[in-house]
């Protein structure tokens, strides 16, 4: 008989830890790790503005000849002067926010779309027409 109550005293206890164990790693793998603060300056914000800013239609940029191409980049002057600041501090994606409001990304990434296909295009001008970054 006290052989019974030893076996089920230390089935209860093995059976006992393995669930506080198992809560115990339920709730420690469940758990995000804090958000890093976001840098200030924080260079995607000029990013985003430089996308903002690009003017002109930049979809036909690879149809361009040398004097729309020189058009372009002096249009989207500011754009690119924005785009350098942005890449001199440390860019950072707000990843809370975007997820959060996919019509706000979906507009950022337009206009980083943009901006990419002006710096395409200052590529493909003459050295003359950009300034590198």
């Amino acid at each position: 008989m006290k052989r019974n109550v030893r076996r089920l005293l230390f089935v209860l206890g093995v059976v006992t830890g393995l669930l506080v164990g198992g809560v115990v790693v339920v709730l420690s793998f469940g758990r995000t790790p804090p958000a890093s603060p976001l840098p200030n300056p924080n260079g995607y914000d000029d990013l985003l503005k430089a996308g903002r800013v690009v003017t002109m239609n930049v979809d036909a940029h690879t149809h361009l000849d040398r004097e729309g191409l020189r058009a372009l980049i002096a249009t989207n002057a500011e754009a690119l002067r924005l785009l350098r600041e942005g890449l001199t501090h440390r860019c950072v994606i707000p990843t809370d926010a975007q997820i959060a409001n996919f019509a706000a990304i979906s507009r950022d990434l337009i206009g980083l779309k943009s901006l990419a296909r002006v710096l395409s295009a200052g590529g493909r001008s003459p050295a003359a027409a950009v300034r590198p970054l």
